[in-house]
């Protein structure tokens, strides 16, 4: 197989205009890839966090009376809402209501 030096010498110019001022074909500025890092560390869970209250205040008879609604379905359910209002209707393919 015989490669054709013209294409060939195409190529690897095209290829040498990928690479940056540097040399390197990836920039390598300080602050190349920081925004993954951030999103990365935004995802972090601390193992051992610091609360200002060791236990925070609880009420076990608040507790105990919302599993008991919970159980017997007395949970109010919260208003249905719309992000907006759309009306049906007009002409097309398949025909209308």
């Amino acid at each position: 197989m015989r490669i054709e030096p013209l294409p060939a010498l195409a190529g690897l110019l095209l290829l040498a205009g990928c690479a940056g001022a540097d040399g390197h074909v990836a920039s390598t500025t300080p602050a190349f890839g920081e925004a993954v890092r951030q999103t990365f560390a935004a995802q972090v869970i601390d193992p051992a966090p610091e609360y200002a209250e060791a236990n925070p205040v609880t009420s076990g008879g608040r507790a105990a009376l919302a599993v008991e609604r919970y159980e017997t379905d007395k949970v109010k359910l919260p208003d249905r809402t719309a992000t907006s209002s759309l009306s049906t209707g007009g002409g097309g393919a398949g025909g209308g209501k």
